[in-house]
């Protein structure tokens, strides 16, 4: 929503851990414990989150990841102090002292800093949906079709690799996110990999063939994070409505990937 953008297949569901947030210790939101609301994983009664700071990046997935922390206690983003930041100065403003509660997500969850820290909500405890999709613009898909879906098919194979090679996928992370600024260990790859798998080319068939009420399982997997966004108030209703008509949704592409893929093995 808010970007003219060509959905073509999903890469992954980023619902494992990949997103978190943390509170130190001596915080009364971990005091508190556990098994106040609906999500008996989240820690914090109603009363020791109301008014805190949070430092999170506004509008992204980790928003939405606070707003269903909070909706499981029967609270709304108006009952904290929700302080707009970029993660990596998020993470090193919590560090320096700032903030209640702080959201990261990637491999900064698993870095060396958290150990002091104690996570109080994740993705996989909220149980987000989130998905990762592949996307092109308009503009892009015109001009490159043919490179886009052959790029599409590589992306897919590659997922594939990763999820039967994960020990050696999740040795690539690590050496990514080195170069990226961000260490890691060979096990917070791993962990990262399993918990948040790849979608498989037949997976991708099924999305981009298979409907629920007329729409493609494909939109359907995107819809409930999207509508979570309207409720928060980054997006309007009609602007969901639109998306989620499916136009945006090409199965052209993934069809023709798999049949091709098929007819080889």
């Amino acid at each position: 929503m808010g970007h003219d953008i060509i959905v073509l297949g999903t890469a992954a569901r980023d619902e494992g851990g990949h997103q978190a947030f943390f509170a130190r210790p001596d915080s009364d939101i971990v005091l508190s414990g556990r098994g106040h609301g609906e999500i008996p994983e989240v820690y914090g009664s109603r009363e020791s989150w109301v008014g805190k700071d949070i430092l999170v990046s506004v509008g992204t997935t980790s928003h939405y990841v606070l707003f269903k922390t909070l909706k499981s206690l029967g609270l709304t983003l108006d009952d904290v102090n929700v302080i707009n930041m970029d993660m990596a100065t998020a993470n090193t403003a919590f560090l320096a002292g700032q903030g209640d509660v702080v959201g990261v997500w990637g491999p900064i969850i698993h870095s060396e800093d958290k150990k002091e820290l104690v996570m109080v909500s994740s993705d996989a405890w909220v149980k987000t949906g989130i998905v990762t999709n592949y996307v092109a613009s308009p503009l892009g898909w015109a001009r490159h079709e043919e490179a886009i879906k052959k790029w599409l098919e590589v992306s897919l194979m590659a997922g594939e690799w990763a999820m039967q090679n994960i020990e050696e996928a999740a040795q690539y992370m690590v050496e990514f996110n080195e170069i990226d600024g961000f260490p890691m260990v060979l096990e917070d790859g791993i962990r990262i990999i399993t918990n948040n798998p790849f979608a498989t080319l037949e997976e991708n068939y099924l999305y981009y063939t298979e409907k629920i009420n007329d729409r493609f399982k494909s939109v359907h997997q995107i819809y409930v994070p999207m509508s979570g966004f309207v409720e928060i108030g980054n997006f309007t209703e009609d602007q969901l409505n639109a998306v989620v008509k499916g136009d945006n949704f090409l199965p052209n592409p993934i069809v023709e990937i798999y049949h091709r893929v098929q007819a080889k093995r």
